[in-house]
């Protein structure tokens, strides 16, 4: 859930090509934290491939808010070295090793932007207010919130029915911006993804009124 203006993140970044994404730090989430984020085991691999330490004390970024500057990007290899990173970790499970990483998209641009030089520029905090959907004593408090340009339910609890347990933060913040389900005409059935309408409406999203 966007709160915030987008059109004033381009005020937050270096003119030019010196910069090839921008995203929200995570300063209590270090790239050597333990967890399924950490890139820890990915440290040997790296500073063999670009020759110097994975600096695993450096708050790890996450790519909710991710601008990129396209420019930028093409002039460094980017793309080629997060294929890299994807290759190389595809290549370790096939051999039944323990994988750089666990995550998707996200180790790849790091490892890439970090062994490159190029670290993604830091957007403010407010950008990204995240772990909404984690477990209770790790979701931002209700002031936090207030104050975010930018929401993410990430983690296994969704404000959404049908998905994950429950005890997801600030549902009342997401139903503010829900679409209504069946337009409020219907019953939605989410292992279909149909709706089942009401007397007197029609239509895939029962928004049809009929004589």
């Amino acid at each position: 859930v966007v709160q915030g203006d987008v059109a004033a993140l381009a005020s937050l970044v270096p003119s030019g090509a010196g910069w090839a994404c921008a995203a929200v730090p995570r300063p209590l989430r270090p790239l050597g934290l333990k967890g399924v984020a950490s890139l820890r085991t990915a440290a040997p691999g790296f500073e063999a491939r670009y020759g110097f330490p994975l600096n695993l004390s450096s708050p790890s970024l996450n790519a909710g808010i991710l601008l990129l500057n396209l420019e930028g990007w093409r002039r460094m290899p980017l793309t080629d070295e997060a294929e890299y990173w994807i290759r190389a970790n595809n290549q370790k499970l096939a051999e039944g090793g323990k994988p750089w990483y666990t995550l998707g998209s996200q180790p790849p641009l790091e490892l890439a932007t970090r062994g490159l030089r190029m670290p993604c520029v830091h957007l403010p905090l407010q950008w990204h207010v995240g772990c909404l959907g984690c477990r209770k004593e790790s979701q931002p408090s209700g002031a936090v919130v207030r104050a975010a340009l930018a929401l993410h339910w990430n983690g296994p609890r969704k404000p959404w029915p049908g998905e994950g347990p429950a005890g997801a933060g600030s549902k009342d913040v997401w139903r503010a911006h829900a679409t209504v389900a069946c337009s409020g005409h219907g019953r939605c059935d989410t292992e279909a993804q149909l709706c089942h309408c009401a007397p007197g409406y029609g239509g895939a999203s029962c928004d049809i009124r009929q004589a």
